[in-house]
């Protein structure tokens, strides 16, 4: 495909579209839709050429040596591993991903999720919920994830995760595969996995069922250590509402701590990353969240911005979902976080079951 050569004829089919399909039917006005189009200018403007360039690479060496990534990471990869890092000193911060579609968002967060789940393999317990929109992209994942485990020595037998959804196979797997994980109910039940897939919906039908309850016997205040939203700017409306009050049911349920010196109460200093203005939200210090979406790159130095003034809140204002450094450019993907607090709570059937 040409692009020039798709512009032209898209430009053509517009043209003969205006020109055969409104004739002014007044004499004095037959030859004005003609003089308009004559005018090239008048009906399309371009094509214009646009030009994505890619993330820069941060060297430095793997950056979870014991769960290799295989290649060189990127620069906002290697910052959010920093940041999410539960072994780092600075670790186990509430982090927002807003980078270009294929930029590696997922190894943002999967990496220091296995990691941390490798390290406090012999501990009981969900570590890491991650949650998905659409059933759809929560079994795409989940094939991935089921292949880096398999494929990881250190993970290999040691690091579990689930697929918990609506939709049930014929033939659930009560063992992880190097193509699945866990999906049979009763299995999950029993053994809960380290890693546990769902949407919201279904995570909000396994804080009351009771037969779920097992699900979370193992956790203590602490042991959930992750909280991913996929697709964050996707829960707007009352799926925003919904997702807002499930987390502070979630985290009520499971007593999830406060963890003094991760992040300050407030309003956090503005930062500038990859030339689109970025800021942070006030948060508390709660497990950290990794979120992915497509925004705009983080291939700049960063630079630090003049704060809020004392007592002045971020434009976003405040959300129940903890993150930080939410970067925006023209197309604020992300900033349907702040729906998530001004709403009602719906019930109802969804149709994520």
């Amino acid at each position: 495909m040409i692009p020039s050569a798709v512009a032209h004829e898209v430009t053509r089919a517009l043209h003969d579209f205006l020109a055969t399909g409104f004739g002014p039917s007044n004499p004095a006005l037959a030859t004005v839709l003609d003089d308009f189009l004559a005018q090239p200018e008048n009906l399309v403007k371009g094509p214009y050429l646009s030009i994505a360039l890619p993330p820069k690479l941060a060297p430095g060496g793997e950056p979870f040596p014991e769960v290799p990534l295989g290649f060189t990471p990127y620069r906002h990869q290697r910052i959010a591993h920093q940041r999410l890092d539960s072994a780092a000193p600075h670790g186990g911060r509430s982090t927002i991903v807003a980078t270009g579609t294929g930029s590696g968002k997922t190894e943002c967060f999967l990496w220091p999720i296995l990691d941390h789940c490798r390290r406090h393999a012999g501990e009981e317990g969900v570590k890491a919920i991650l949650v998905y929109p659409m059933n759809a992209l929560a079994f795409d994942q989940a094939r991935r994830i089921a292949n880096v485990i398999h494929g990881t020595p250190a993970l290999r037998g040691k690091v579990s995760a689930g697929l918990y959804v609506g939709e049930r196979e014929r033939v659930p797997h009560t063992t992880m595969g190097p193509e699945h994980l866990v999906t049979d109910r009763e299995t999950l039940r029993e053994r809960p996995p380290h890693i546990l897939l769902t949407n919201y919906k279904m995570l909000d039908f396994l804080m009351i069922r009771p037969p779920d309850a097992r699900l979370w016997r193992h956790n203590q205040p602490g042991t959930l250590r992750y909280l991913v939203v996929d697709e964050l700017h996707t829960f707007d409306g009352p799926q925003g509402t919904d997702l807002a009050c499930v987390i502070r049911r979630l985290k009520d349920r499971l007593q999830v701590p406060r963890q003094a010196g991760t992040l300050a109460e407030g309003p956090l200093p503005f930062r500038r990353c990859g030339g689109a203005d970025a800021h942070s939200l006030p948060l508390s210090a709660d497990p950290a969240v990794a979120q992915q979406e497509a925004i705009g790159p983080l291939n700049a130095p960063e630079t630090e911005a003049e704060a809020p003034a004392e007592g002045q809140e971020p434009s976003a204002g405040p959300t129940p979902l903890p993150a930080a450094d939410h970067c925006r450019s023209a197309t604020p993907a992300c900033a349907t976080v702040a729906p998530l607090r001004d709403a009602r709570r719906r019930w109802g059937p969804s149709r994520l079951e």
